[in-house]
């Protein structure tokens, strides 16, 4: 049987010096790594990377004395064991051994590649799979091109790994470049003939920016005597552009022949603004420390004044995550997901599961939001003391990373600690761009002014015993966590007709019906839905009910959202039609930020801290406006059971559901409704933990019940959801993609004659279609600690954009549209968004247009427009690479290649749209790729070329899906003919008897 995924990949000469035999190149599970020989697979399995990869490693190993496999971080540990050195002991082996790769269970295979255990009678299934096939796809082409760019025999080409032409002016570019490759022989006795020269490009099918001058046919190359190759580049666009120089020898004497490859490669813009957004210091990873300190004694700190500002009438419980289940995640276990919902989570969500379910899964996410925070320790710092706080400056904060939050818990001991040693708490009181304000207890004030520290960052689990406290508040109530159409009631007759506040609603169906469902919606009905694609006036509907309920002077309702942003919106749209003694807008007493302009009256504090009023003052309040996690202080200063008549959620897709039930199950009655409003198709619930992902946890209360055929939008309409179908925000083109892709073109688009403002403008490629897609290929970068990328070349293209649209707006023909952020000082700075999915990014493109008439453009990450919109709207998604195969094939793309930021991030623009990125990378996700194709068929496109025909555009399965566009086709080109000359490209069975095996 040929076992594909062994550890033999390829055959082919060795590289290691006095060695002439071919030896199998070798693939390292542990570091998914391939090594060419096996002398460098040796050498590599004995080196430091190697040994700190298998100490985390969750893979596992096998113990020929023992006989047993284990997981490989444990290794150290067993051959310590006591069993470990009475097996040794008994078979007279020494007990220090080197693990050997894991064995598959009886009855299996392990597929090294997948690094999982295949059923026997399921292997060919699983070999012929796309998944299987990609990775065995990767790795092979990997192993050719590493093999390619190594000399070979007595010829080398100079310089040794690439020609790099570094940054080139475009002006100079347009006019042609000129750089050579040096072919020399190192050997007296041997000669060489140039059969073939050819450049072929790397993550397109076309090379649009070299050419090469070809030598003389069949020209010798002998010792002694150089022989240059004339790269050009020459090309009018800007980006980074890659492609490789392979030239075909043939050796004199033995008439065989063999290619060398050389990576050629340009950064074509400004030299002087690349180099000041280069990184400031190169990219270091942050590592895990060596050892966990255990925190055996710890002295409390001072917490700030805001936990004392609520009279809360019940205590939180805290919920601490079982024993058992601590440990059985700090395995880190081969197959944890499923093991773990084997072992610890029900088979199915029932009523008589739900709490079990979602306890088990809030626990999971709490352990890996924690278990992330260990790599944002500190081993080293400084804490300045300035009366009454201590400072600690905190690394990538600004970044949020780590995320820290007023009220939040840091420790600390002091570097050099003995284990087990004392830890001092301080409490979050101050946060500025790069450091903390502390406040200590008074055991911390005998350190001296230069002591270093060890600092560790806590996670507040304030919010995690919110949503347990959520879920566990009532047994789940069948009509409000499991609604049935025997549920439903008929809807209440209304003496008229409801007399619509808001004219525009008037005229469209769809709002007028959203709004009559809930006003006439009996006590005690299901969760009514108002599903809200984007622009469809969702939270003009939801105002619009909710001043129709206000009629009924027994109404009361609590109106909540996942975020303060969008609970403002909410706030700031009701405060117009109500008084401060009939609105309340609470916020938490850790809030820091803004109050949108005239709301403050609607709110209260005490002192410089938001607070609640006395019960009875809260108790008269028509609308109460809070997020969902602080829907728990109602019902916690002491608002009875039932005392809101409806409850509100809007945005409720953001929220998980154990905090869209926050501000629900504490304070629900028997009588009370509930309005959830919001889009499934847009973003979700932020879930770090893959066990939560796995089992719900990223599901939200919205689209769990719209999965139910009970919330069909057609055969439920208006009895239990109502759809809004008429966009008011973008032109027809923007919308037509994400129209397509998500909402079964029922969206009309019915803008006004704004979502018109670019046609006709010298912008566009094409005059008539608003949606531009510049392709720049880049090269993302990181720096310092900081894992989040940024793109230096889309920087400077979307810094272009962006003072292209200022000198539009400096014309006569342009008017900038109301803003809602300069009512009274509107310019085109107001009206053009920026959208990236990476922090490095943001920050690159405010330093880019920082000190210009464009700096108060927000620049800011999808999730932050989520409900938001521009007249203008730019996306730099930074993702690229000059690794074509490395990146190209398995680096995450961020929200490139998650459906619902794509959604979000494509329907925030009203009249024009621009995307700049490099296409053969996006073009690996499906969804972009017809998003690219749509716009360069309607002539949008400018830039470099199309990476793929796009008239053999074809579906097709997951792997021929990047082999279609072009990622893999000249490496393919590369690797057939690589093979022919030097390689036996195919995989083999292993050899029992082989010592290389």
């Amino acid at each position: 049987m040929v076992q594909a995924c062994s550890s033999l990949l390829a055959t082919g000469a060795c590289q290691t010096a006095n060695c002439t035999k071919n030896h199998l190149v070798k693939f390292c599970q542990t570091c998914r790594l391939i090594c060419q020989d096996v002398h460098s697979y040796a050498s590599h399995l004995g080196g430091r990377g190697h040994a700190a990869k298998l100490k985390y490693s969750s893979i596992n190993v096998f113990c020929p004395i023992c006989d047993k496999n284990f997981v490989a971080s444990s290794w150290n540990s067993h051959i310590q064991g006591r069993k470990h050195l009475n097996a040794s002991q008994g078979a007279g082996q020494a007990p220090r051994i080197q693990p050997q790769e894991g064995r598959p269970p009886p009855g299996s295979l392990h597929c090294r590649l997948c690094n999982s255990n295949v059923k026997i009678n399921g292997w060919e299934t699983h070999q012929s799979g796309p998944a299987h096939r990609k990775k065995e796809q990767y790795f092979l082409l990997k192993a050719v091109f590493d093999v390619a760019t190594n000399d070979k025999g007595s010829a080398v080409i100079l310089p040794p790994e690439e020609l790099d032409f570094e940054t080139v002016e475009p002006a100079h570019a347009r006019q042609g470049v000129t750089k050579q490759l040096v072919i020399q022989v190192t050997d007296p006795s041997a000669s060489y003939k140039i059969v073939q020269v050819t450049v072929a490009g790397s993550s397109s099918k076309r090379n649009t920016a070299f050419t090469v001058e070809r030598p003389a046919r069949n020209q010798i190359v002998d010792y002694g005597i150089d022989t240059t190759l004339n790269v050009t580049c020459a090309q009018s666009n800007r980006g980074r552009f890659e492609a490789r120089v392979e030239v075909l020898f043939e050796d004199i004497r033995s008439k065989e022949r063999f290619v060398i490859v050389r990576p050629v490669l340009v950064a074509i813009g400004s030299v002087e603004e690349h180099r000041a957004l280069q990184p400031v210091t190169p990219y270091v990873a942050p590592r895990r420390p060596k050892q966990q300190r255990h925190m055996t004694e710890v002295e409390e700190g001072v917490v700030p004044p805001f936990e004392t500002s609520i009279p809360w009438t019940t205590r939180l419980p805290f919920y601490m995550i079982p024993d058992d289940l601590f440990a059985f995640l700090s395995k880190r276990q081969p197959n944890l997901v499923p093991e773990t919902g084997r072992k610890f989570l029900p088979q199915r969500l029932a009523p008589e599961t739900y709490t079990r379910l979602f306890e088990v899964l809030l626990w999971c996410e709490e352990f890996k939001i924690s278990q992330d925070l260990e790599k944002f320790d500190i081993p080293n710092a400084r804490i300045e003391y300035r009366r009454p706080y201590h400072f600690l400056p905190v690394p990538g904060l600004a970044e949020k990373r780590p995320s820290v939050l007023i009220g939040d818990e840091i420790l600390v001991q002091p570097t050099g600690a003995a284990q087990g040693g004392k830890w001092y708490s301080g409490f979050v009181h101050i946060i500025e761009r790069d450091e903390v304000g502390l406040r200590f207890g008074r055991g911390f004030q005998n350190f001296n002014p230069g002591e270093r520290f060890y600092v560790r960052f806590k996670y507040n689990r304030i919010v995690s015993r919110r949503e347990h406290q959520a879920i566990k508040a009532t047994p789940p109530v069948h009509r409000l966590q499991f609604p049935l159409l025997t549920h439903v009631k008929l809807q209440t007759a209304l003496q008229g007709a409801i007399v619509i506040y808001n004219p525009d609603i008037e005229t469209n169906p769809a709002q007028k019906r959203a709004v009559s469902s809930i006003v006439r919606l009996p006590p005690g009905s299901p969760p009514f839905i108002v599903f809200g694609p984007p622009g469809t006036g969702k939270t003009v509907t939801i105002i619009e009910a909710i001043r129709q309920l206000l009629r009924n002077p027994d109404v009361a309702i609590l109106a909540s959202a996942p975020s303060n942003a969008a609970a403002d919106i909410v706030a700031v749209r009701l405060k117009d039609y109500l008084t401060p003694d009939q609105l309340f807008r609470f916020y938490a007493p850790s809030y820091r930020g803004n109050v949108p302009p005239g709301l403050a009256p609607y709110t209260f504090k005490k002192g410089n801290v938001h607070s609640v009023h006395e019960l009875n003052k809260m108790a008269s309040f028509r609308v109460i406006v809070t997020t969902c996690l602080s829907g728990c202080v109602p019902p916690g200063i002491g608002l009875p059971r039932g005392h809101f008549t409806h409850i509100f959620v809007d945005e409720a897709g953001q929220a998980s559901e154990p905090e869209c039930l926050v501000p629900i199950t504490g304070i629900l009655g028997n009588a009370t409704n509930v309005i959830l409003s919001g889009d499934p198709c847009q973003l979700g619930p932020i879930v770090q933990s893959p066990i939560a992902v796995e089992f719900g946890l990223g599901v939200s209360f919205l689209e769990r019940l719209m999965e139910d055929t009970m919330y069909d939008e057609h055969e439920q309409d208006g009895n239990t959801i109502v759809k809004l179908v008429k966009n008011f925000r973008s032109h027809v083109s923007i919308l037509q993609y994400p129209n397509n892709c998500f909402y079964k073109n029922d969206l009309e688009a019915c803008g006004n004659q704004d979502t018109d403002a670019f046609i006709g403008s010298t912008l566009l490629p094409n005059p008539s279609y608003p949606v531009i897609f510049h392709a720049i290929p880049g090269l993302d970068q990181r720096e310092a600690n900081s894992p989040s990328f940024f793109n230096v070349d889309e920087v400077l293209q979307v810094k272009t954009y962006v003072e292209e649209l200022h000198r539009l707006g400096a014309g006569e023909d342009y008017t900038p549209m109301p803003s809602t952020f300069h009512p009274n000082n509107s310019t085109v700075a107001d009206d053009v968004g920026i959208i990236t999915p990476y922090h490095g990014q943001v920050l690159k493109i405010r330093q880019a247009l920082a000190n210009s008439a464009m700096t108060r453009v927000k620049v800011a990450s999808v999730e932050e427009y989520q409900g938001q919109e521009r007249k203008i709207i730019i996306i730099s998604t930074v993702r690229s690479s000059r690794n074509y195969i490395e990146t190209d094939l398995r680096h995450t793309l961020g929200f490139v290649s998650h459906p619902r930021r794509f959604n979000v991030a494509v329907t925030r623009a009203k009249a024009l749209l621009i995307v700049v990125g490099d296409p053969a990378t996006l073009s690996l996700d499906p969804l972009w790729k017809g998003f690219l194709a749509l716009i360069h068929r309607n002539g949008g496109w400018t830039g470099d070329e199309i990476p793929w025909n796009i008239e053999n555009d074809i579906e097709d399965d997951q792997l021929e899906e990047a082999t279609r566009i072009g990622i893999l086709d000249n490496m393919q080109q590369l690797a057939e003919r690589v093979e022919a000359l030097t390689l036996d490209a195919v995989f083999v069975e292993p050899d029992d008897g082989d010592d290389d095996s």
